[in-house]
């Protein structure tokens, strides 16, 4: 014969394993759930502005390399020869406008007298797509008029 006691941990131990059973099937809470939601949610409205954000980043550093590339080479097929004439020019490469001056170095001049060189300052300015501007500087020596 079954003793009350005896019934009531058999009862204990039939709703224990009940129990376990139930949470061992890897199953998540309800709580669990929105939480894991929640954080999903958060990180996805994040990175896409960290996304576009590096895209525009990227975008102007390739406008301003590709500025100073266009620079390098107005003052390589311009102005690399001994023929440097005063004057401003103008022209695009590679869909970058250009514009260059070009002027004699009168405080110079004197070091370079009977030496057959006359120096000039050359500066370049690009467009970049933007509308902000680069421009470089430089001195180069001319043949003497």
């Amino acid at each position: 014969m079954m003793t009350h006691a005896r019934a009531t941990r058999l009862l204990r131990r039939a709703g224990a394993g009940l129990a376990g059973r139930l949470r061992g099937r890897g199953g998540f809470l309800l709580l669990e759930t929105l939480v894991g939601v929640t954080l999903m949610a958060f990180i996805l409205s994040v990175l896409p502005a960290g996304v576009v954000m590096s895209r525009k980043t990227i975008q102007k550093s390739a406008d301003i390399v590709g500025a100073r590339l266009v620079v390098e080479a107005v003052l390589v097929n311009e102005f690399s020869g001994q023929n440097l004439q005063p004057g401003a020019r103008s022209g695009e490469l590679d869909g970058y406008q250009w514009a260059s001056m070009v002027r004699p170095r009168v405080d110079l001049e004197k070091a370079y007298k009977g030496r057959g060189w006359v120096p000039y300052d050359v500066s370049v300015a690009v467009t970049i797509p933007n509308g902000a501007r680069l421009k470089v500087e430089t001195l180069r020596l001319g043949k003497g008029r």
